[in-house]
């Protein structure tokens, strides 16, 4: 007899014995069937073996995920810093190309006004290099400097060579050594 024949031959007995439940599935009564054992469901779940791999292979891309996320809040921060100081960019833009008289360090009319959550200190240098004073991002960067360079044909502007003349394009790096952003934490737009 097939398994099939068997189950509704145990069906039969079931409903022989008056079944009154207002389910029937299938194979008809399934509390019967149920009650009666021949509808019975394997035991599903995880072994212990398999869960302990799942474990680890979360470990491992939690370890390598959780540092690059670090970096890349701190990335992302930076480009904050970095927009703050486009204000002076422009200012000093401005000042090559219209102005007859060079201003000075301190004087090209867009330090201090920049301050931030995430930039301590704005200042210029006599060429028009600004340099940007980082804090509140990381205590890997904190107190640290990014400075942007007008550019003039390929080298930085002076005010000797460039002045009234106009710039080209802009520059951003970490500032020298030893008071520089590290590479790894500036925005990729900022590495040069």
């Amino acid at each position: 007899m097939t398994i099939l024949g068997r189950c509704q031959l145990k069906l039969s007995k079931c409903r022989a014995r008056d079944c009154t439940h207002s389910r029937y599935g299938k194979f008809g009564c399934v509390e019967c069937a149920v009650r009666d054992g021949w509808l019975r469901t394997a035991v599903q779940g995880f072994t212990l073996v398999e869960v302990m791999i799942i474990v680890a292979i979360i470990g491992i891309l939690a370890s390598i995920a959780i540092p690059m996320y670090a970096d890349y809040s701190i990335r992302t921060k930076m480009s904050e810093v970095i927009l703050a100081a486009s204000a002076c960019r422009t200012a000093i833009t401005e000042v090559y190309q219209g102005s007859n008289t060079a201003p000075g360090a301190g004087n090209w009319g867009c330090e201090g006004n920049n301050k931030s959550n995430y930039v301590l200190d704005v200042t210029t240098n006599d060429d028009g290099a600004v340099i940007i004073t980082v804090r509140n991002v990381n205590p890997a960067v904190d107190g640290l400097k990014i400075q942007m360079v007008p550019y003039r044909g390929g080298n930085p502007a002076t005010i000797s060579n460039d002045f009234g003349n106009g710039i080209n394009e802009w520059r951003c790096g970490p500032a020298p050594a030893p008071t520089g952003v590290d590479r790894k934490y500036l925005p990729s737009s900022c590495r040069s």
